[in-house]
């Protein structure tokens, strides 16, 4: 493993680690193509860098053991993404692109919602799910992550008032093709993540409601019962016939854990199928940062954080990791107050400089709300060669009263 300054640092180079500990770096194991993290690392005190070896195992590697693969050679790509709507009152060319790029998820996560309503519905009536409609709302998720990334990550923001279980399946599913896609996945196998993603709750529907959705404190038998609705959600799809296994697995092994702590056989992680590693870390990410009928939800850099603590634990390393790359340390939606007192909304992550992020910024330094105007946080002095504005802390969407969502559509969606 040679160790060389930053200074060396060429693209084409594979980063295995830093010379400091504790620094956030999403680059670990891929081929370097631009240089801009350089000076992000230089301010949070790093020097050098390791590249891996020829002898030492290729970021590739640590995917092995998920039978993760490059390239899709097993089938061909699902169908292209849908051409992105003419410009109309709604889509307005403007200075930002993500404007249109939020406009046109919020059509495809309609749709989504829509489907999967009459999906649950069918369920809660007794019925069978149907499978199809499931497959349509997947296979859009899937060509939208392949042909349409920037489109497919805002889809996460996009959230009517519908139910929660609606809402959180759809996000699930989004997730998991995300990391999926992240790491390489073919098409085949992020169509089957999308559909474990969508499906992984469905034995919930199954239950008495209070079960799930009331806020008080539930009896073990009580708990015992919430427990099970992994195992009913697998039998109900088993009937339904035609579901791949690495689904059917997923769907039952969901709240497995790596030190077999979870549930409903107490796994230990090599026992546990990589789809269902990859929607427990989606599920638990969403939980989190979802409004429930029973908690509050924290905000995305605060679930991070919690996941990152969890892995080893709950979940495998070497996902975290490439979760936490995904989304960046301050993810789409994030509420930072700056040292000047302004607060701001994620609303684009910079690319080589995770740290500092685009915002908007929506109330000033004198605490006063403000009509929304964007800041590069990785803007810097000219003179000094200093930030502009630099973080103070991340606050949670119910430390202000201003609606995360309506300030994005307002201004995003307007293209100002």
């Amino acid at each position: 493993m040679k160790r060389i300054p930053l200074s060396e640092i060429q693209p084409g180079m594979v980063i295995s680690r830093l010379d400091k500990q504790g620094v956030h770096f999403p680059h670990y194991g891929q081929v370097i193509t631009d240089l801009d993290f350089i000076q992000d690392l230089r301010d949070q005190g790093v020097g050098y860098v390791y590249l891996a070896d020829a002898e030492d195992e290729p970021a590739i590697s640590l995917l092995d053991s998920f039978g993760l693969a490059r390239k899709d050679n097993m089938r061909p790509p699902c169908r292209k993404a849908e051409a992105e709507p003419e410009d109309d009152e709604n889509m307005r060319p403007g200075v930002f692109s993500p404007g249109n790029n939020l406009i046109f998820a919020k059509k495809i996560r309609q749709r989504a919602q829509s489907n999967v309503k009459s999906i649950f519905d069918k369920i809660t009536s007794g019925a069978l799910p149907d499978l199809d409609i499931a497959r349509s709302v997947t296979d859009e998720f899937v060509s939208t992550c392949l042909y349409k990334n920037e489109v497919f990550m805002n889809m996460l923001l996009v959230k009517e008032a519908l139910e929660c279980e609606v809402n959180h399946a759809i996000n699930v599913s989004i997730l998991s093709i995300a990391l999926g896609r992240r790491l390489g996945l073919p098409t085949y196998e992020l169509e089957n993540l999308g559909l474990a993603g969508l499906l992984h709750d469905v034995g919930m529907l199954m239950l008495p409601e209070y079960v799930y959705k009331d806020s008080g404190k539930l009896s073990e038998t009580e708990f015992e019962t919430l427990k099970s609705h992994s195992e009913r959600g697998f039998q109900m799809l088993k009937q339904c016939g035609g579901l791949n296994e690495a689904v059917l697995q997923a769907v039952l092994q969901h709240h497995e854990k790596a030190n077999g702590t979870g549930y409903p056989e107490g796994l230990l992680e090599r026992q546990i199928t990589k789809n269902a590693k990859i929607v427990a870390i989606a599920d638990t990410y969403d939980t989190i940062t979802s409004d429930r009928p029973y908690s509050k939800g924290r905000s995305p850099v605060q679930a991070i954080k919690l996941i990152f603590g969890w892995s080893g634990r709950h979940f495998n390393e070497t996902l975290v990791k490439f979760f936490v790359s995904l989304l960046g340390v301050y993810p789409v939606g994030t509420v930072l107050r700056l040292e000047s007192g302004e607060v701001g909304i994620v609303y684009e992550v910079s690319r080589g400089s995770s740290t500092k992020p685009k915002i908007l910024v929506i109330i000033d330094e004198d605490g006063n709300e403000r009509e929304p105007f964007p800041l590069d946080l990785n803007a810097k002095n000219i003179v000094t060669g200093q930030p502009v504005k630099v973080i103070k802390e991340t606050l949670t969407p119910d430390q202000i009263t201003t609606d995360i969502f309506s300030v994005l559509e307002k201004y995003l969606f307007s293209g100002k």
